[in-house]
């Protein structure tokens, strides 16, 4: 306990003396520098930048190890030739990324099994359910390959518990399961198969909002032996973009990270209506206009085109909340995330990565009743600094 109160009071004397620094933009390029790795860069270069010929092709495949690659790498490639119609590969390198096409689309399929004897239940019970994230750009655009961790859905909040009894009584995840969302795997093992959503996980206590109107513009197709929702294309470019903040906060899901500049990319070029005012409302309805101008600065580091001219500006995050909001931001990287990974498996380390460590709900509270709060480098000095000591509580 004197370890937490000092690491506090410390943190709250870093947070009242340092006062508020204007928000610098090279930070969010220190974001995507330091999470995606050469290869990913090179990669995403040469899928989206039209000087790129086929000889800066060739020499990236003349040192790529393809017998040797993962997955993620081998789906990569896989998405810059789906990207770019003017390259090609030797055909002695078309059984690697047609095999680990195959591979993908097992697993898929496998996924997809289970599912529908989940989502026949829903529609039985008529409780009608949105599909998001991947499995969404799953049916849209069947022809990228991807991996599918898990199918993500939301249902509306009345039907939330309904829905987990359902799955559970067909052997998938726990009748006891709480919060805002539901982990389901196949019985007897690990393997996911779906995750139920009652709201997003948006960390700013207005997500209800959203649900509502995402139920009212969604869209029924035929999916998985029954038919189901698909959200419309804004708020579907509204979740990728919400969703990637939260997985480059947690440095989580880096596949997930790469297949959304793909997405993104797909959506906007086959919707040029694309009502961009809608995802402005979006973020304005649930409080993410920072979150959304962190991300999109992100991705337009490799895609300008992506946004139209102006909008991002058009958010309206000002230097003090993106601050506030970066600092926050950093501290669950360089902390939280680090700590998480260290810890992995241990008691604490299931604390923090379900987010109910003390320590949390500490920051958390911290970070809305400290104003103005710590910059960047007074952050690192006195947070990073105490890091063994957030370790070894």
């Amino acid at each position: 306990m004197p370890i937490v109160l000092t690491f506090i009071l410390l943190l709250l004397a870093a947070v009242l003396v340092a006062g508020l620094v204007p928000f610098k933009q090279d930070r969010i390029e220190d974001i995507y520098s330091s999470l995606l790795e050469a290869e990913d860069n090179l990669l995403l270069t040469l899928a989206f930048d039209k000087s790129k010929t086929q000889a800066d092709f060739d020499a990236f495949l003349k040192s790529w190890d393809a017998a040797n690659a993962s997955l993620k790498s081998v789906l990569l490639v896989c998405h810059v030739l789906g990207e770019r119609s003017d390259f090609s590969v030797p055909d002695t390198l078309l059984p690697r990324l047609k095999g680990g096409e195959a591979v993908a689309e097992l697993h898929n399929a496998t996924i997809a099994k289970h599912f529908s004897r989940i989502a026949s239940a829903l529609s039985d019970n008529n409780i009608p359910f949105i599909l998001i994230k991947g499995a969404a750009m799953k049916l849209l655009n069947p022809d990228m390959p991807r991996w599918m961790t898990d199918i993500d859905l939301i249902v509306g909040e009345n039907d939330y518990g309904k829905s987990i009894r359902l799955a559970s009584g067909l052997g998938y995840g726990d009748p006891m399961a709480c919060g805002y969302s539901t982990d389901l795997h196949i019985p007897g093992s690990q393997t996911a198969v779906a995750d139920i959503h009652c709201r997003l996980d948006l960390g700013t206590g207005m997500e209800e909002r959203f649900t509502g109107p995402l139920f009212a513009r969604a869209e029924e197709m035929p999916m998985f032996s029954t038919r189901g929702l698909i959200p419309c294309r804004e708020d579907l470019v509204f979740i990728l973009l919400v969703n990637t903040f939260k997985n480059l906060q947690k440095k989580q899901s880096g596949q997930s990270i790469l297949n959304t500049f793909f997405d993104l990319k797909f959506l906007t070029a086959a919707n040029t209506g694309l009502d961009w005012a809608r995802i402005k409302s979006d973020a304005e309805l649930t409080g993410t206009g920072c979150q959304l101008y962190i991300v999109c600065r992100f991705f337009a580091g490799y895609l300008p085109e992506l946004f139209p001219r102006g909008w991002i500006e058009s958010l309206g995050a000002n230097s003090k909340d993106l601050e506030i909001l970066f600092v926050d931001f950093k501290f669950r990287r360089n902390v939280l995330s680090a700590g998480r990974d260290k810890m992995a498996g241990t008691a604490v380390g299931t604390r923090l990565r379900t987010e109910q460590s003390p320590l949390v709900y500490c920051w958390l509270g911290l970070v809305k009743m400290a104003k103005p709060i710590a910059s960047n480098r007074i952050f690192k000095r006195i947070i990073l600094r105490f890091k063994s000591l957030f370790h070894s509580y």
